[in-house]
């Protein structure tokens, strides 16, 4: 229950209403500054290491929450202003939508409105306010270049914290604990989601046309990082995109071929090592934390006793309200955690209807999306590295910005690709006897 307000906290309601909107506004005259500024929100949770409540009223709301109601206020803005031209992608989240909105007043109705609202607000209605926000704000504008630099430049800021923690704790692994300030806290300086940020901006500089020295030196940087940080699903989801960008990138067929037989390689030279020194070093750190009760086989099992508290048609059809929980007997005793599956966790709350949704507006708009171009098959790799991450994660905040930059993309052409495309030596030979075709046709028949 809120509390009663006194005349002094009406007041500081009413001026906070006033910045909401202004800054809801401000968003949707300027998507850099929403983008700038969603980020940043982002990155202080992760370098501070948690929120701080910018409001206490019977109800926590957070920096995060703040800013998902001015990207969802901003969203509306930009539809009044000039509506979006619909397609099945924009159907899909209008559907997912509404079903998340039905499930949360259905969870608000059976079990109050803090346990519905906790569990709703970060994975689904941040992610929808965001995506929202992207795909209908500034429609005329370009935000590739503006997304490339936002995850640049928080690659750096997650690095930065990642080295400044390792030069405090060392190097460690999830198994790991460190003690700061009498608190027990996990020796990893980031978690997942911003390490996954890191292997995102290392490919995204991989699908630039021009790198340079200081491109490159940047790519193998931030892919050392994402090794030593030890989060094994953002190392597949990693190779993924760096295997996508090897077989989809421009040019001959045999560079790809050597390129993908590489990584290939590469892949099987660090699992080698990791058994055969597997008590030293990293790969003992790695090799504990592979066997820790609350990784594969501990989430194998607890994805299990979910689905079982799916019980009768509607529930699989439409999921059980937010605030229902997922308390569950496990080993020893009752655990009441997520489920580590963003999959699974779309079939929980908003049913096979809704995870149904969320596939169909990710495959229309990737079928929309030109990959010939450097932005369009950064999209499609980000988009198979989100697939592979949400296998044992929920979907991160961040990767709400690249799913709404996915929605905003106009259709693909079915012929000549968009922008400057890099020739091949084939496209060069094919040229070449074009323009002799031309020359010919122009001079006429040849005479014998």
């Amino acid at each position: 229950m809120l509390q009663a307000l006194t005349p002094a906290g009406l007041l500081l309601a009413t001026a906070a209403v006033v910045t909401v909107c202004f800054a809801a506004s401000l968003f949707a005259a300027s998507p850099t500054v929403g983008v700038s500024a969603l980020a940043a929100g982002q990155a202080w949770q992760v370098v501070t290491r948690g929120q701080v409540p910018v409001l206490d009223a019977g109800i926590s709301l957070y920096p995060l929450d703040i800013l998902a109601v001015c990207a969802a206020l901003a969203a509306a803005i930009s539809l009044v202003r000039r509506p979006v031209k619909a397609h099945l992608g924009h159907a899909a989240l209008a559907v997912l939508a509404l079903l998340v909105s039905v499930s949360l007043l259905t969870g608000m109705e059976a079990y109050g409105f803090q346990p519905a609202g906790n569990e709703a607000r970060v994975y689904f209605l941040h992610v929808l306010a965001v995506v929202s926000y992207i795909a209908t704000v500034g429609r005329g504008a370009s935000l590739e270049r503006t997304m490339l630099v936002t995850w640049i430049v928080l690659a750096c800021v997650y690095s930065v914290t990642a080295v400044y923690w390792w030069s405090r704790l060392g190097i460690g692994s999830n198994s790991d604990y460190a003690v700061i300030d009498g608190s027990r806290v996990n020796a990893r300086p980031i978690d997942a989601a911003s390490a996954f940020v890191v292997a995102e901006a290392a490919v995204m500089l991989l699908c630039r046309p021009r790198r340079g020295p200081g491109g490159r030196t940047m790519i193998v940087f931030l892919l050392l990082v994402v090794v030593l940080l030890q989060h094994r699903t953002v190392w597949i989801a990693a190779l993924v995109m760096l295997s996508g960008w090897l077989v989809l990138r421009p040019g001959p067929p045999e560079r790809k071929v050597l390129g993908v037989g590489a990584a290939l390689l590469a892949a099987v030279t660090m699992g080698l090592a990791a058994l055969l020194f597997e008590n030293d070093g990293l790969t003992r750190h790695l090799a504990s934390s592979a066997t820790n009760e609350d990784t594969w086989q501990w989430r194998v099992d607890s994805w299990r006793l979910l689905v079982d508290k799916l019980s009768g048609f509607h529930d699989w059809l439409f999921g059980q309200p937010f605030g229902s929980g997922f308390a569950r007997f496990l080993y020893t005793g009752v655990v009441d955690v997520q489920p580590h599956n963003y999959y699974l966790h779309l079939v929980l709350r908003v049913g096979v209807v809704g995870l149904c949704a969320a596939l169909v507006l990710v495959i229309t708009m990737l079928r929309r999306t030109d990959r010939r171009t450097p932005e369009g098959l950064t999209l499609w790799l980000a988009t198979a590295g989100i697939a592979c991450f949400c296998l044992t994660y929920a979907l991160p905040f961040e990767q709400s910005l690249l799913i709404g930059l996915l929605l905003r993309q106009p259709a693909a052409s079915r012929g000549a690709p968009r922008g400057r495309r890099h020739r091949t030596a084939e496209d060069h030979h094919a040229h070449r006897i074009h323009r002799a075709d031309l020359t010919c046709s122009a001079e006429g028949p040849s005479r014998l």
